[in-house]
C-alpha cells in the first residue's frame, strides 16, 4: 500500500495508482488465508456502484486506447510513401522487440515520431488498466443478479468491445503495426475476456439471462452482435453463451425490422457514466502512466 495514500498538494498519477489498487484487491482475494477474502465479499456484496465503476474504468479505457491507436494507423499510413531511413550501424537495432529500422514509424520526422509514439505509450497504458479492471470483475464476486442496470451495462460494455475489436472495418482502423508487443492489443485476448464476462452475466438465473439477450438483440445495435457473438463463442468455446443464443433470437429478425422501419437510432460507443470522484471524465493522456 506505500504510495497509494495521496493528496492534493503532491498530486497523483490516477491510472497508475488505480492499476495498483487492482492489483492490491486481486493479491487479498486470491490470498490463501480465507479472512482477506472474506472481508472483501462483505465489502462488494450489495455495493453495485463499484461494479458500475469498474465497467466505466473498462469502457474509458478501450475507448481511449482505440482512438489513439486509430491516429496510429493514419500516422503509419501516411508515412508509406516516405523514404526508408538508412541503418546505422550504431543504433540499438530493435525497438520493443521489433527490429528498426523497418517500422513505418521510422520514417517520420522527429516532431511527428514524438507525438506518434506517445499516443502508443498511452494506449499501452490504458489497455493496461482496462484489462487489469477486466480481472478484478471477472475473479471478485458480482452479483449480477442483483441489480439489472448494472448487468445490462455489463452486457453493453462486453458486446461493443466485441465489436469494436472484431468488426472488419474496425479491425482495419486499428491495424497498427505489432499492435500487441507496442500497443498492448492482444486483440483475441480482450475479445476472449469480454466473451467471458457475458458468459459469467448470463450464467447468473433466467433475469441475467433475460438481460444478455435483450443487449444481444437490442434493435438499436448497429451490427448483428448475435453472428458475431457467436462466432466469438465456437472460437473461445464458450457453449453454455452459445446455447443462449441458439435458444432467445426467434423473433429478433422481427424487432429489428420494426426498428428500422420506425427510424430507430443507432448505438455507439458507450460512454462511461461518471468518475470516482462523480464527474465526467475528461481525456487524462498527460496523467497515463508510461509502459
Amino acid at each position: 500500500v506505500v504510495g497509494l495514500d495521496v493528496d492534493v498538494e503532491t498530486g497523483f498519477d490516477k491510472f497508475a495508482v488505480r492499476h495498483r489498487v487492482n492489483d492490491l484487491l486481486l493479491r487479498l482475494w486470491r490470498h490463501p488465508l480465507g479472512e482477506p477474502r472474506e472481508a472483501l465479499a462483505t465489502f462488494l456484496a450489495g455495493r453495485p456502484a463499484f461494479t458500475t465503476a469498474c465497467l466505466d474504468t473498462v469502457v474509458y479505457c478501450v475507448n481511449d486506447a482505440l482512438d489513439r491507436m486509430r491516429d496510429g494507423k493514419a500516422i503509419e499510413d501516411a508515412a508509406r510513401p516516405l523514404a526508408v531511413p538508412p541503418i546505422d550501424p550504431h543504433r540499438m537495432p530493435h525497438v520493443d522487440g521489433i527490429h528498426s529500422p523497418g517500422l513505418l514509424a521510422d520514417r517520420l520526422d522527429a516532431r511527428r515520431r514524438r507525438y506518434y509514439d506517445a499516443q502508443r505509450r498511452a494506449a499501452k497504458s490504458f489497455l493496461a488498466m482496462a484489462l487489469s479492471t477486466l480481472d478484478l470483475v471477472a475473479e471478485c464476486p458480482v452479483d449480477w443478479a442483483a441489480s439489472e442496470p448494472v448487468a445490462a451495462r455489463g452486457a453493453t460494455v462486453a458486446l461493443l468491445a466485441l465489436r469494436d475489436l472484431n468488426d472488419p472495418a474496425a479491425k482495419d482502423a486499428i491495424a497498427v503495426e505489432h499492435p500487441a508487443p507496442r500497443w498492448g492489443l492482444d486483440g483475441d485476448d480482450l475479445s476472449r475476456r469480454c466473451v467471458a464476462l457475458l458468459a459469467d452475466i448470463d450464467a447468473r438465473g433466467p433475469t441475467s439471462r433475460r438481460v444478455v439477450r435483450d443487449a444481444i438483440d437490442d434493435p438499436a445495435n448497429d451490427f448483428d452482435a448475435r453472428d458475431l457473438l457467436a462466432t466469438r463463442c465456437a472460437a473461445f468455446g464458450a457453449d453454455a453463451l452459445l446455447r443462449t443464443l441458439e435458444g432467445g433470437g426467434d423473433d429478433v429478425g422481427a424487432r429489428r425490422g420494426s426498428s428500422t422501419a420506425a427510424g430507430g437510432p443507432q448505438s455507439s460507443a458507450v460512454a462511461p457514466e461518471t468518475t470516482a470522484n462523480g464527474t465526467p471524465p475528461t481525456d487524462s493522456s498527460s496523467s497515463s502512466s508510461s509502459s
